[in-house]
């Protein structure tokens, strides 16, 4: 993979040629740079995420493999949204600690980290080069300037021959003080909509977070600053059962991928914010204190019952 251009310049306006410390720009128009969404859950090896909102940071690994609870099963889909299920495999005898149960319930190899060697992230205000944290392979820049890209901007990340784009996202905001999860009702999300960009905002919400098959939300919206999740799919994730601590995250975010071994790896560039949520008839709870003097919290499920 060729990292230096001639056109790349350093802060003090020198050819980059002679600095091989610093990164050639991102190739590429923001408005019209190719990106390909996110990698398949079934061929999902992982990748490297650029995020801003508190603080910027990068992150990311890439497995030898799919880790089989990482697929999830596709429960029922309507709109921009689908209800998704993890499984929880069992494997009767037990696997060895290096071994994970796989979806057909068999043992198999623990995918592992890999070496990918120097990653680089270029585009950011500061350039980012990056070598594996051991034990494993993980990589990371938590030292970063913040806020690291402005919007619209065009960032490369690069690793084992592989170039990956993203463009910076507007900070996210959401319009929504509480989400009011409850049977027969949709639910309506608003936020600070940026449609002429190219990133859109996704939605994972979690209502059963100690169930034995946990139900989940997913949805990606166009960024027009609204987007709704039908009854239908507020319904079926009620009747998954409800425990512990809600949560929802909104994310605007730009995604790209490509083939690597034969599977897959992916690039985000993500503007992530948390969104207050509340189970209507449910009280989470980590201890009596926190429940009504009628009730008591059932620590095993973190309920008020």
């Amino acid at each position: 993979m060729l990292l230096l251009i001639a056109c790349s310049k350093t802060p003090d306006g020198q050819d980059s040629s002679t600095d091989p410390t610093v990164l050639p720009d991102p190739t590429g128009d923001p408005a019209t740079v190719e990106l390909a969404g996110a990698c398949p859950m079934e061929d999902d090896l992982g990748g490297f995420v650029v995020e801003i909102s508190d603080v910027s940071l990068v992150d990311g690994r890439v497995r030898d493999g799919v880790v089989p609870i990482t697929v999830l099963t596709e429960v029922t889909a309507l709109d921009e949204c689908t209800v998704f299920r993890r499984e929880n495999p069992y494997c009767d005898p037990g696997c060895e600690v290096d071994e994970t149960c796989d979806l057909d319930a068999q043992c198999v190899a623990y995918p592992s980290d890999t070496d990918l060697g120097t990653v680089t992230v270029a585009g950011l205000v500061q350039d980012v080069w990056m070598e594996p944290v051991t034990p494993g392979y993980r990589y990371f820049d938590t030292s970063l300037p913040h806020p690291a890209l402005a919007p619209g901007e065009l960032v490369e990340a690069r690793f084992a021959g592989i170039d990956l784009h993203g463009v910076g996202p507007t900070p996210l905001t959401s319009e929504v003080e509480e989400l009011v999860v409850s049977e027969g009702s949709a639910l309506t999300l608003t936020w600070n909509g940026d449609p002429v960009a190219r990133t859109t905002v996704g939605l994972e919400l979690s209502i059963d977070q100690h169930g034995a098959s946990p139900l989940r939300i997913l949805c990606e919206f166009a960024d027009d600053g609204q987007g709704e999740v039908p009854v239908e799919l507020v319904d079926a994730l009620l009747g998954g059962g409800v425990t512990g601590f809600p949560n929802a995250t909104l994310t605007r975010h730009t995604l790209d991928r490509a083939e690597h071994e034969g599977a897959c790896v992916d690039f985000e560039v993500m503007s992530p914010v948390p969104v207050s949520v509340r189970v209507e008839g449910y009280i989470p709870c980590h201890d009596d204190d926190d429940c009504p003097p009628t009730m008591d919290c059932n620590t095993e499920i973190e309920l008020c019952q």
